[in-house]
């Protein structure tokens, strides 16, 4: 967690597909391009299926498709895309418009990513019939090219991310506060934002034709005022209601810090508040919550119950002997013997998460 002050942004990634999409798309498309960039969820990730969009929106299948696709040519390239898998074979297809990609590369993207994801690579060299040096200079080739998680890299401001010539802070969207009857919730753009709907127009005298036009005008389009209002007042109403069940979930954690944030996920979110999944996550996507102690964190990593495990295993890495690095197997001992298993590849894949160099590179 980063305190307010460290944390600076351009346009979120939202606001940049969407301003991208609408020079793609009819403007009778811009809502499900708004559905399906709403869905994406912290990595990038469409986790929306298109046949629930489909049934949610009432528009034809092949319609959602289409838009998907206009999405998925868009960068941070493998944005939109369904699983691993779907992401990669979009940014190979992308890469070999300029460069030639290791033969094998498609193959193992293609049918044997959890193979290679789990360095077996002598069963894919025998299952293929190839020799086990080529496997592993193609999986060289994908690591080192590709990017599992296209949202991160628009995050981490590579080539990919728009930035502005300026620096922005990030505001938060949620402020929680301690206070003598528990916490406190206030959502920035209530407090902002103030509606108001005439009820009357009053217009100049005209013939009778003209006055019934007019009254259509205005009656319709005060209508879609009213509908307006009333969704950016139910998303508020949502917010607050899902902010009302983590915190009360996640009492611990906001009075005594990440190592006692609980395993929650938006599925529990939505079952609780008879929710859908989708409307959870669409309502915390892109959006910051200020904790009472002053630091700004992703409302997602309420659902990250890594971050705990995490903040142990920096811990144990800080208290090292320096003469001594603890290897991972090491750590995920220590972790277990704590009483929180962990696999060593875990603790692998954590440790770089956070930035943390290997034993070696420590």
């Amino acid at each position: 967690m980063m305190p307010i002050a460290h944390i600076s942004i351009g346009e979120t990634l939202a606001e940049a597909l969407l301003q991208e999409l609408e020079a793609l798309l009819s403007p009778a498309d811009a809502f499900i391009a708004e559905q399906l960039v709403g869905n994406l969820n912290e990595r990038g990730y469409l986790e929306m299926s298109i046949h629930e969009i489909a049934e949610q929106l009432s528009v034809p299948l092949e319609r959602v498709e289409y838009v998907l696709k206009q999405l998925q040519t868009l960068e941070p390239c493998g944005i939109g895309a369904r699983d691993l898998r779907e992401c990669l074979l979009i940014q190979l297809q992308a890469l070999s418009t300029h460069e030639m990609p290791h033969p094998l590369v498609y193959t193992l993207v293609d049918r044997y990513l959890d193979q290679v994801g789990h360095n077996q690579f002598h069963k894919t060299a025998r299952d293929i019939k190839q020799p086990e040096h080529e496997i592993r200079a193609a999986v060289r080739y994908i690591r080192s090219r590709l990017h599992p998680f296209p949202a991160h890299v628009y995050q981490q401001g590579t080539c990919y991310a728009r930035h502005s010539s300026e620096a922005r802070y990030i505001r938060p969207d949620v402020i929680i506060r301690s206070s003598n009857f528990g916490f406190e919730i206030e959502l920035i753009e209530e407090k902002r934002y103030h509606f108001n709907i005439k009820t009357h127009c009053p217009v100049q005298q005209a013939d009778e034709i003209k006055m019934d036009n007019m009254q259509y005008y205005v009656h319709f389009y005060r209508n879609r005022a009213r509908l307006f209002v009333d969704r950016i007042q139910r998303r508020w109403y949502i917010l607050k209601r899902i902010t009302e069940f983590v915190i009360d979930f996640q009492r611990e954690f906001l009075e005594k810090g990440r190592r006692y944030l609980r395993t929650l996920t938006r599925a529990q979110v939505a079952g609780q508040l008879a929710l859908d999944e989708g409307t959870v996550s669409r309502a915390t996507a892109n959006k910051y919550t200020l904790l009472p102690s002053g630091h700004l964190i992703p409302f997602a990593d309420f659902f990250d119950s890594s971050l705990a495990v995490k903040d142990i295993l920096r811990s144990l890495i800080q208290a090292e002997d320096p003469k001594h690095h603890l290897s991972d197997e090491e750590l995920a001992r220590l972790l277990t013997a704590q009483g929180t298993p962990l696999a060593r590849r875990t603790v692998t894949k954590y440790r770089e998460e956070m930035g943390i160099g290997s034993s070696r590179g420590r």
